[in-house]
């Protein structure tokens, strides 16, 4: 099980900034995400998202059904920095 992630950001570029609770910052890139139809949505809408965390892991509508597993976020994304 990885570590929750408990502050996000939206950087440009499709790309989140994720702060999990092991003090790591790490990025994630949405941009490989984009070619499945789930995610296509955010191509046109990317600079207006406002994500947030919700059951653990980073929602990116305001539903809730535009998510990622927390797995992905933390095994895919590039550390930043490191507590």
């Amino acid at each position: 099980m990885s570590p929750k992630v408990i502050k996000v950001n939206l950087i440009p570029d499709y790309k989140l900034e994720l702060l999990f609770s092991t003090g790591e910052l790490k990025l994630f890139n949405v941009k490989p995400y984009l070619k499945y139809k789930v995610y296509n949505i955010l191509t046109n809408t990317w600079p207006l998202i406002k994500p947030y965390l919700c059951n653990g892991t980073v929602c990116l509508d305001e539903k809730g059904f535009i998510d990622f597993d927390p797995d992905i976020l933390y095994l895919e994304s590039e550390v930043i920095s490191q507590a």
